[in-house]
């Protein structure tokens, strides 16, 4: 069962004073997933209080700092408090060749098991979520995430051009975060760096008929335009509030 979702960080590129860059949490019954983990995510997470103990799984979306930065510091601050609890960590394919090259760079050894798996299936999550994955159309190898539990559905979109595969990813899904790099009149810029525009977003939204659309992974210079965006009657734009998925 999915209880709660939470953004620590949508900051598209670099940290803001006031946000940092992706990363997303999705807290179950006795277990947390974290979607991403980009420079500053480690200060979020602590900041909010969750356990090392309950961290299990991590999804990494591709391998750009604003996504992957802060993976090794949060694996190794995690040896430094004394945790043993495994941990799963997924992602596209060089991400094992990422990790281990930065932890022998660094001559850290790990003191707890991690394994990381590439491939593009998934089994359940402890045998009550199940995951799903599409690949994206971005600069670099990018995937996107779906997770379907019994009560509710939550996909996590970025970063990408428009394209059918995140319409089918997230059809009817409750929660869907999409990107939002750029204003509409943007365009062009958005094309250029394999990126989304605000009507892209709601397109999506609308397309694949999702129940709520949170935009994601952009600057400061666009967050009050973009404020007062609404889907389904609803804000799309959360900061770093703690949405409860129980109903």
């Amino acid at each position: 069962m999915i209880n709660t979702f939470q953004i620590l960080g949508m900051s598209a590129g670099k940290p803001q004073l006031d946000q940092s860059v992706s990363s997303y949490m999705i807290s179950c019954s006795n277990y947390d997933i974290m979607i991403d983990c980009g420079e500053g995510t480690y200060l979020e997470w602590l900041k909010h209080k969750y356990s090392w103990d309950k961290l299990r799984y991590i999804f990494i979306t591709h391998l750009h700092p604003d996504h992957v930065g802060g993976l090794i510091n949060l694996l190794f601050y995690k040896k430094l408090s004394n945790s043993i609890t495994p941990i799963i960590i997924y992602g596209p394919k060089k991400l094992q060749e990422y990790v281990d090259l930065n932890l022998k760079m660094q001559n850290i050894n790990l003191s707890y098991s991690y394994k990381i798996l590439t491939n593009s299936k998934f089994e359940k999550l402890n045998d009550d979520i199940s995951v799903e994955s599409a690949l994206m159309k971005h600069s670099v190898k990018c995937l996107s995430y779906r997770f379907n539990a019994l009560n509710f559905s939550i996909v996590i979109a970025t970063d990408t051009l428009p394209n059918d595969n995140t319409v089918d990813l997230a059809s009817n899904c409750d929660i869907l975060v999409h990107e939002c790099t750029f204003l509409n009149d943007n365009l062009e810029k958005a094309k250029q760096t394999y990126h989304c525009t605000l009507n892209d977003a709601l397109y999506i939204a609308e397309k694949a008929k999702a129940k709520r659309l949170i935009l994601s992974h952009f600057g400061n210079e666009i967050k009050n335009k973009i404020d007062n965006v609404s889907f389904n009657n609803q804000k799309c734009i959360i900061n770093n509030i703690r949405i409860n998925c129980n109903g």
